[in-house]
């Protein structure tokens, strides 16, 4: 049994309520003094509305009935690297939620770190996660629907690479991103998702993309199933999603949506076509993208940053170039129009403009691409 369920009305309450009915109910996974974490997505200091973030909103609904229930809910989260998290939670509307409820709200990135093996991890052997994480009976994973330039999509998967503070998460992209998230909830496996498409993110996701109006809340007990489903509802191939195939390999739900039991509103009747993130630089012609598993953070910048010089007009010269990215990049010595983009290609600086940064501010990212047009020129 993989059920999955799929509610739209309007409200937020009632579309979480009649989605966790359909399945069963959150009494399914929790009993009465269960330590409960309820884990959004609060990758920035973005608003609820955004897209970019979960809504405050649902979270609220969640953590409301989860007291109902009699049990303890926590809001955790660590925001991506070089943010702040506590200020991300407040900018989300989190701290207001932990204090309207009276309920704890931990900033992963300020709590007692431990080390945890993964069993039978495929590129991952240990992690530092957080005692919160550990010390919960239940895992409440609440993403939101959206787009990402370095997976394709974020969902209930992804999201749980925020069981892990500050620097922790780049372990993930130097083992492998795709295999490491599989890993990752392999050992910390939601109990239940409860994904947020009341407003979605499409384009250059994770967070430079276009909001997208969905109304939508989607809910199951396997992350796979439900990430299958959300990434359906966005028009795209759960099966070439990689981070999807490998954890469905692990055994974490069911990626083919003939194989589910799916509730609520059939898929074709919310579905809607998600402008897909640039996973290669296939939007600016001769421009060459040489992809070493970057992270998202030099992905976007770089990206976004291109993309204001393509509007501008300002990408002629930049024409035969290559542009290296990520921890794994391999140099190719027949390239002599090099931009070696973020810290983890500082062991390259050598051989062409290098853009210092984890990752590179976005005005730094402007000036070497100008830099970079004035030197490139000369050697055309």
């Amino acid at each position: 049994m993989h059920p999955v369920a799929i509610s739209r009305s309007g409200n937020i309450e009632q579309d979480i309520t009649k989605a966790l009915d359909e399945i069963g109910g959150l009494e399914t996974v929790i009993s009465k003094g269960d330590i409960v974490l309820c884990k959004p997505n609060v990758q920035g200091s973005f608003s609820p509305g955004s897209g970019i973030i979960t809504d405050a909103k649902v979270v609220h609904v969640i953590v409301k009935m989860v007291k109902k229930l009699g049990a303890i809910p926590v809001i955790g989260e660590s925001s991506v690297h070089g943010r702040v998290t506590e200020e991300c939670l407040h900018a989300s509307g989190m701290y207001e939620v932990a204090k309207k409820e009276s309920v704890k709200i931990v900033d992963f990135d300020k709590d007692e770190v431990v080390r945890v093996p993964i069993t039978k991890g495929t590129v991952l052997k240990e992690v530092r996660t957080v005692k919160t994480v550990v010390e919960s009976d239940v895992i409440i994973d609440i993403p939101v629907m959206k787009t990402h330039v370095a997976t394709g999509v974020t969902l209930a998967l992804k999201n749980m690479k925020g069981v892990l503070p500050r620097r922790e998460k780049a372990k993930v992209h130097f083992a492998g991103l795709e295999e490491g998230i599989a890993d990752l909830n392999a050992t910390f496996t939601p109990d239940i998702v409860i994904a947020d498409g009341i407003v979605g993110l499409e384009g250059l996701g994770p967070s430079r993309g276009t909001p997208v109006e969905m109304g939508l809340i989607v809910a199951g007990f396997e992350p796979v199933t439900v990430d299958s489903v959300c990434t359906e509802i966005m028009g795209m191939d759960p099966n070439e999603i990689k981070h999807l195939e490998y954890a469905y390999s692990k055994g974490l739900g069911e990626i083919d949506i003939d194989n589910m039991e799916l509730y609520g509103a059939p898929i074709d009747t919310v579905k809607r076509t998600f402008k897909e993130p640039w996973l290669q630089l296939k939007e600016f012609k001769g421009i060459e993208l040489i992809n070493g598993n970057a992270c998202s953070g030099c992905l976007t910048e770089l990206l976004r940053n291109l993309e204001y010089a393509k509007i501008d007009g300002r990408l002629d010269d930049l024409k035969n170039s290559t542009f290296y990215i990520g921890p794994d990049v391999q140099f190719n010595e027949k390239c002599k129009k090099n931009v070696l983009v973020g810290n983890c290609c500082k062991k390259l600086a050598e051989f062409g403009i290098f853009i210092e940064g984890c990752p590179p501010p976005g005005y730094v990212i402007r000036e070497k691409i100008d830099e970079a047009r004035r030197v490139l020129k000369t050697k055309s």
